[in-house]
């Protein structure tokens, strides 16, 4: 049994209501999205996804075919979010929101799951992540400016979280993790 907290109209933190915190219910609580039932630790799929989105992802067993397919649905979600504000529907556009970034965050959990004896394909993994975050983070942060104050806190939160993983991308092809001072979280 799963209990969302909820300030204002977007969930903030998903609490289990077993005593005990496993990986997976860590996870939960940082990211706010509760996931799919009994996933291994690692990278796991929010649970709002639909199930032919969660499937077109997990259909793919390589890496890097399973980063490429989750950062698809990581911009068809964030055009939908673009409409949904577009249109007015703020929470629907924080609901898509929440879910691109959750998306994003699996696309670079995926990447970073990669063993190091595949560093072109990591380096490959990193180099799309950054892109796609590069060429999305103007139209997301549209978006945000664009959202009434009850729905922006969360949606800023979401943002810097992104454009904390592009620099953490970024960071990591250039240096191997020393090239860029990223900011810590909080």
């Amino acid at each position: 049994m799963w209990q969302i907290v909820r300030s204002g109209l977007l969930p903030l933190m998903v609490l289990s209501a077993t005593p005990g915190l496993t990986q997976v219910d860590r996870y939960e609580i940082t990211t706010g999205i509760p996931t799919r039932g009994s996933q291994p630790p690692g990278p796991i799929l929010p649970a709002t996804l639909t199930p032919l989105e969660a499937g077109t992802i997990e259909r793919h067993q390589s890496p890097k075919s399973r980063v490429e397919e989750c950062l698809k649905v990581a911009s068809t979600r964030l055009v939908s979010a673009v409409d949904s504000a577009g249109k007015g529907l703020y929470q629907a556009a924080a609901e898509q929101i929440v879910v691109y970034a959750a998306l994003i965050r699996y696309a670079d959990q995926g990447t970073r799951g990669i063993p190091s004896q595949k560093r072109n394909d990591r380096e490959s993994c990193l180099k799309k992540v950054e892109q796609a975050i590069f060429r999305q983070v103007p139209r997301l942060d549209a978006i945000v400016r664009e959202m009434p104050i009850d729905y922006r806190d969360s949606a800023v939160t979401l943002l810097e979280q992104v454009k904390r993983t592009r620099l953490q991308a970024i960071n990591d092809l250039l240096g191997g993790g020393s090239a860029i001072r990223v900011p810590e979280e909080g």
